[in-house]
């Protein structure tokens, strides 16, 4: 099961209350759904994962692994299996091997706890979900109240109609700065 991204403390915290007993279930529901979203979004599961690529070397000798921060390399080896001597960098590895070689590195790399940005962040969209008026979460796109001589308009906001579980634009935005950063390579390949 995914280690939870957001808490019922965090979002009561953003509440500023705890959460009624109608609120706690569809919180929960709106929590998961969110996260779920987030992690597919940020191309993360924001826990420490064992992996085992096959990766170019650099010119400089360097191995960037795909996956990150970087935790520990368990082996790096020839595609036949053969020990290739190593050094842990700061977010890469350092080999002993040629830049047009190829080696299969065994590597763990992640997050070994959820930052709190994206706790903050999705404990403030599952309020802002759960806070949703009634009207807008029924499909209203504006409402209009006349008491005697005063009229108010309310429009509600395009994420706010039918009252969906959706990642706001900031939450977008925090995702993508969660995604595994490819490290660019051209390859040029020789051709008859």
């Amino acid at each position: 099961m995914p280690v939870p991204l957001v808490t019922v403390e965090d979002i009561e915290a953003a509440l500023g209350r705890p959460l009624t007993d109608s609120e706690s279930a569809r919180a929960t529901f709106i929590a998961d759904k969110l996260a779920e979203a987030f992690r597919q979004r940020a191309r993360q599961t924001f826990t420490v994962e064992q992996y085992t690529h096959r990766l170019k070397v650099d010119a400089g000798g360097r191995v960037v692994p795909t996956r990150a921060p970087l935790v520990s390399v368990e082996a790096v080896t020839t595609d036949d299996g053969q020990a290739i001597p190593y050094n842990v960098r700061h977010g890469f590895i350092q080999v002993s091997a040629p830049a047009n070689e190829f080696v299969v590195v065994t590597y763990e790399a992640g997050l070994s706890e959820v930052p709190a940005a994206v706790r903050l962040q999705l404990a403030d969209s599952v309020r802002r979900i759960l806070l949703i008026p009634d009207a807008a979460a029924q499909g209203a796109t504006q409402m209009t109240e006349t008491t005697g001589p005063f009229t108010q308009t309310r429009q509600y906001a395009t994420w706010a109609v039918g009252g969906q579980a959706i990642l706001s634009p900031d939450d977008q935005a925090l995702a993508d700065a969660y995604r595994p950063r490819r490290a660019g390579h051209v390859w040029v390949m020789g051709g008859a």
